[in-house]
């Protein structure tokens, strides 16, 4: 079928499909690193953290008290805004695995062999555009929540 309108795009088709595999799977990649760069911006957070607790519990009097004391709350209000903004990249994150959840059901229905009318791929792909629509405005709403919430995980 080379050579025919019908095989000229089944082979657009094939390429498109690969080029999705190829994003998804940088995608994916690009998620693993920073998850796992994440997790060790968390362990030195706690050891701040803990360091702190420790230096607000030195026994001092007078201004070194004081000066010691405003450094903790200092150290306390930088922490509390880095969990914060790593909150954020993990709602990033959550974004980019949607992104490749859409990518890869496009891709699926572009390998699968299945003759589809332009009406057929049309619904297909409003599909996931409505799907992947649903789970960025859920992640809209919990934006808030990460605003209004700090925890040391």
């Amino acid at each position: 079928m080379t050579g025919t309108p019908r095989g000229d795009l089944r082979a657009v088709v094939a390429e498109l499909g690969q080029l999705l595999e190829t994003l998804g799977e940088q995608l994916a990649a690009t998620v693993q690193e920073a998850e796992r760069e994440c997790r060790g911006i968390g362990v030195a957070f706690r050891r701040v953290a803990a360091a702190n607790r420790r230096n607000a519990a030195i026994p001092l009097k007078g201004k070194a008290a004081e000066r010691l004391q405003d450094n903790c709350r200092q150290i306390d209000a930088a922490v509390d805004d880095a969990i914060v903004a790593m909150q954020y990249q993990d709602l990033l994150a959550q974004r980019i695995f949607h992104i490749r959840a859409g990518l890869d059901q496009i891709q699926q229905h572009l390998r699968d062999g299945a003759e589809r009318s332009h009406e057929e791929w049309l619904e297909l792909l409003r599909r996931v555009e409505r799907l992947h629509r649903h789970e960025q405005q859920r992640l809209r709403r919990a934006q808030p929540l990460v605003e209004s919430t700090v925890e040391l995980f």
